[in-house]
C-alpha cells in the first residue's frame, strides 16, 4: 500500500496512532507530600497567583498571553488582572476596565478532589457594586486556574501559578 497516493488514509492513520498514544487509563494520583504542600499554601491564605494567560468563557476570543496577579493575605484580597470579554453593565467614568479589586474575600471554601488531582478554593468578593464569584483550582507543580464569574461581565479564566508568601 502506497500512502503517498492516499493522503487521506495516511492522515487518518496518523490521527489514530497519536490518538491511541495519548490515551491513558487513569491519572497518576498525587503523593501525600504534594497534597500537603498544595493544602498548606491554600489554607494559609497567604499566596500570590501570577497569571500568564486569559481565556474569556463563551467568547470567540481564544487564549491571550497576559500579565496580572491576585494576592490573598488572610481574608484581604487584591486583584490586578486584565479583562478580555463583554461587559454586561456599563460603568461611566471608569478608566480601568480590568479586574482591579481590593477588598475582602468572603464565603471561603476549600475542597480536595483526589479523583481529578486538584484542590479548589472558592470565594466571593465585592467592589463598587460588582460581585465576583471566584474559583481557584490548583494542580500539582502549583499550576492554577482562576475562574471569575461576575454580575456585570462575562466569565473569564486565568491560567498561571501559585507562589507561597511564607
Amino acid at each position: 500500500m502506497n500512502l503517498r497516493r492516499q493522503p487521506l488514509l495516511a492522515l487518518s492513520l496518523t490521527i489514530l496512532v497519536f490518538g491511541l498514544g495519548s490515551c491513558t487509563s487513569t491519572k497518576e494520583p498525587l503523593s501525600s507530600e504534594t497534597w500537603a504542600r498544595i493544602e498548606n499554601v491554600i489554607t494559609s491564605k497567604n499566596f500570590r497567583f501570577d497569571a500568564s494567560w486569559a481565556e474569556p468563557i463563551g467568547s470567540r476570543v481564544s487564549r491571550v498571553s497576559i500579565t496580572g496577579f491576585m494576592l490573598m493575605q488572610g481574608d484581604s484580597l487584591q486583584m490586578e488582572l486584565p479583562y478580555i470579554g463583554q461587559r454586561q453593565v456599563a460603568q461611566m467614568g471608569v478608566g480601568n476596565q480590568g479586574m482591579k479589586f481590593e477588598g475582602t474575600a468572603t464565603d471561603i471554601k476549600t475542597s480536595r478532589n483526589e479523583k481529578n488531582n486538584h484542590y479548589d478554593l472558592d470565594f466571593k468578593t465585592r467592589n463598587q457594586g460588582e460581585s465576583l464569584q471566584c474559583n481557584l483550582r490548583v494542580f500539582s507543580g502549583m499550576r492554577a486556574v482562576l475562574t471569575i464569574n461576575s454580575n456585570q461581565r462575562n466569565s473569564i479564566s486565568y491560567d498561571g501559578e501559585i507562589i507561597s508568601l511564607k
